[in-house]
């Protein structure tokens, strides 16, 4: 590269073919990073009301604010009747219990007759 005397620059053809090179990559690395960003922020905008939902779905659920699954009700529907019949059997096993306390009661009054009966047979 030279400055001549009339104030102009000289540069070999090599010179600029490398300057017009190095500007073109330059300016080609720096679209393909602004494209990269912009792809980025579009995937970024397009998830925000995908993490809106999760996050309302996180808090939501368990609290019971946004409803059951089918599974879920017919599950209670089973455990109430369940529960229904589990009332029903102890009420049944505690008649059943009391039923067995008078038979052993009966039973025991029965042998004291029957005793008594011999006693009052063996009297002359």
């Amino acid at each position: 590269m030279e400055v001549g005397p009339d104030q102009t620059i000289h540069m070999s053809m090599r010179t600029v073919v490398s300057l017009a090179i190095i500007v073109a990559v330059a300016a080609a690395g720096f679209y393909r990073l602004q494209e990269q960003l912009n792809r980025h922020q579009t995937q970024l905008e397009l998830a925000a009301p995908v993490r809106q939902q999760n996050s309302a779905f996180r808090v939501g659920w368990p609290r019971g604010l946004l409803g059951s699954l089918p599974a879920d009700r017919e599950q209670f529907l089973l455990l109430k009747h369940l529960d229904s019949r589990m009332k029903a059997v102890e009420s049944q096993l505690v008649a059943g219990l009391l039923h067995e306390g008078n038979i052993a009661r009966l039973r025991s009054d029965m042998d004291k007759l029957g005793r008594d009966i011999e006693e009052l047979e063996d009297r002359p």
